[in-house]
């Protein structure tokens, strides 16, 4: 997924595992900071709470008919990533994290779990 191959890129030339003393918590700031790019044409949220829990990012388009995005991210093992970003999909289906987005009528709803593991990143999506 070039998703993936872009993150991964992305850490491998611009992080350090001394970056990482709190994995998720800094996942979650990197892609938040690449993501608010879209601010011309899409509304970008962090933590917002949302039917039964807090997604990690939620991206509202401005032009109707352009898709919204949830995502969630996990961190951990390497050896775990597949499973971990299929749990993190799993999460935004389980926690209605597409609750919002439904109401403002936004279609097509992408949902995004990524799972991160020092500088290899996995990316499941639906």
């Amino acid at each position: 997924m070039r998703v993936q191959e872009i993150l991964e890129g992305l850490l491998l030339l611009h992080s350090s595992h001394h970056d990482l003393s709190r994995p998720e918590l800094f996942y979650h700031a990197f892609v938040l900071g690449l993501l608010v790019e879209l601010e011309e044409t899409h509304h970008v949220r962090s933590n917002r709470e949302v039917a039964y829990g807090r997604s990690d990012i939620q991206i509202f388009p401005k032009k109707p008919g352009d898709p919204g995005v949830v995502i969630e991210f996990t961190a951990g093992p390497e050896a775990q990533g597949e499973a971990l970003a299929e749990a993190a999909l799993l999460q935004i289906t389980e926690r209605r994290y597409t609750a919002e987005l439904e109401a403002a009528g936004v279609s097509p709803i992408r949902k995004l779990g990524i799972s991160f593991s020092g500088k290899k990143v996995v990316v499941r999506g639906a």
